[in-house]
């Protein structure tokens, strides 16, 4: 069975509170596990695409990585090089 790669784009919605001195952006990076976490799996308000590796690499994200989903071990170059 061929392991195919995909990139997954996720984006969701949740309530921050940050004084006007705080740069928001950065007060939402501080708080995504959490937040995500709290929303639990099957929340409404989180959205997901599914793309194909191929056509849509995270950028930073070269050959060596490892992907999610898979064994734990195998790199992103190594699934790719199976599925030619």
């Amino acid at each position: 069975m061929k392991t195919h790669l995909k990139t997954i784009t996720v984006s969701y919605s949740f309530v921050l509170a940050c004084t006007t001195e705080q740069d928001p952006e950065q007060v939402a990076r501080n708080y995504l596990r959490e937040s995500l976490a709290d929303m639990g799996e099957r929340s409404e308000d989180i959205t997901i695409r599914v793309t194909p590796y191929a056509t849509c690499k995270p950028s930073g994200w070269t050959g060596d990585c490892i992907p999610y989903g898979g064994d734990g071990n195998t790199a992103t170059e190594t699934y790719e090089a199976n599925n030619e």
